[in-house]
């Protein structure tokens, strides 16, 4: 991983830029609401600490995974795409032995209950969306003797709402998450509370993404590839947990819903897809705040098969809608960093509307 350039870019704080006030500050739901809330009782795997361990901190994170569970100790640790927030049943992790391997066989042991992932990008203007609702991916792992192992939730399932914090290491990271899904693995899953994490290393910085984009329609380059938009469609999950499933972004016109689920016809269309969108969900939808994105190329050109914004994608929506035809209003921004490969270096940005398929 590259270095920081500028010893400077240490000592800034994260989120100094106050957010928008619309959809801004705490979760939808406050922890421990009854609307939802999890209250816990004691169990093998939610009080697994033993002799030596740390106490808990102020870390309460109430939920039910096929059994319940309170998660008291957390850490944050530096990820390839920003910085993970990992929440533990029982202090199976510090920022003392996280990195070293020498632990992994005790993080696996039974006693060591559950651990509970979540990833915070680094967001316009390298803030980690903090100080507003963010859509987050949320995985728990469980090492206790129970059926479930291993659960992950998309970002319309899950959010969190972090305070601003110094980018330094040891700095602490609080705030709220809450999620709720049904599963196909362990049927209704729920959670929420409040995490003080500590910040046992700096993630890697570079260039910092914009705060905003142009106004005018999504262009720029994948690659060598230039791109301009000329067809924009969504793809979505009806019903009482829906959810806005996919973004296509195409540079050439007469893109069509059907071709959208084929991936040969997507490369003819030199087309861009949004997906692991943020804020989405119909229920809870987040408006008018940056939300993290997961871009995907499909093109022939090989320089835009290269291009890779990994972290580098943030994507506002302005309104989603479910029915067909309907639109979806929206922008994006997406730029490769200073490690990609020179012929897959490019950036898009702009606003979108796009079309809801049926």
């Amino acid at each position: 991983m590259l270095r920081l350039a500028v010893a400077a870019m240490l000592s800034f704080t994260v989120g100094c830029r106050g957010a928008s006030t619309e959809n801004a500050g705490t979760s939808s739901r406050e922890p421990g609401s009854s609307a939802g809330a999890v209250t816990p009782s004691p169990s093998p795997s939610s009080s697994s600490s033993q002799a030596g361990d740390p106490p808990p901190g102020p870390t309460s994170v109430k939920a039910f995974i096929s059994e319940t569970i309170e998660y008291r100790w957390a850490i944050a640790v530096p990820h390839r795409d920003g910085i993970q927030v990992r929440l533990m049943s029982a202090p199976s992790e510090t920022c003392t032995s996280y990195a070293n391997p020498k632990y992994e066989s005790e993080l696996r042991a039974p006693s060591r209950g559950h651990r509970l992932w979540f990833l915070l990008g680094r967001g316009p203007g390298d803030r980690f969306f903090t100080g507003q609702r963010v859509g987050v991916s949320v995985w728990n792992q469980s090492h206790a003797q129970t059926p479930l192992t291993q659960l992950v939730l998309g970002r319309e399932r899950s959010e969190a709402s972090v305070e601003s914090f110094p980018l330094v290491k040891g700095a602490r990271l609080r705030g709220t998450i809450v999620f709720s899904a049904n599963t196909a693995t362990a049927g209704l899953v729920r959670g929420d509370g409040t995490f003080d994490a500590e910040l046992c290393d700096l993630p890697t910085m570079t260039t910092p993404l914009p705060e905003d984009v142009p106004k005018t329609d999504v262009a720029g380059r994948l690659g060598l590839l230039p791109f301009k938009l000329q067809s924009a469609l969504a793809m979505v999950e009806r019903g009482e947990d829906g959810y806005v499933r996919k973004i296509v972004l195409s540079s050439k016109p007469g893109l069509t819903c059907d071709l959208t689920m084929k991936y040969d016809s997507l490369e003819k269309f030199d087309a861009v897809t949004l997906d692991a969108l943020g804020g989405v969900a119909k229920a809870r939808p987040i408006l008018k705040l940056p939300q993290p994105a997961t871009l995907t190329v499909f093109s022939t050109d090989r320089s835009a098969r290269w291009f890779s914004p990994l972290g580098r994608t943030w994507v506002r929506f302005e309104s989603i809608a479910f029915g067909e035809g309907d639109k979806i209003v929206g922008s994006i921004h997406a730029s490769t960093g200073p490690e990609a490969v020179p012929e897959g270096k490019g950036e898009i940005a702009g606003r979108f509307v796009a079309t809801v398929c049926k």
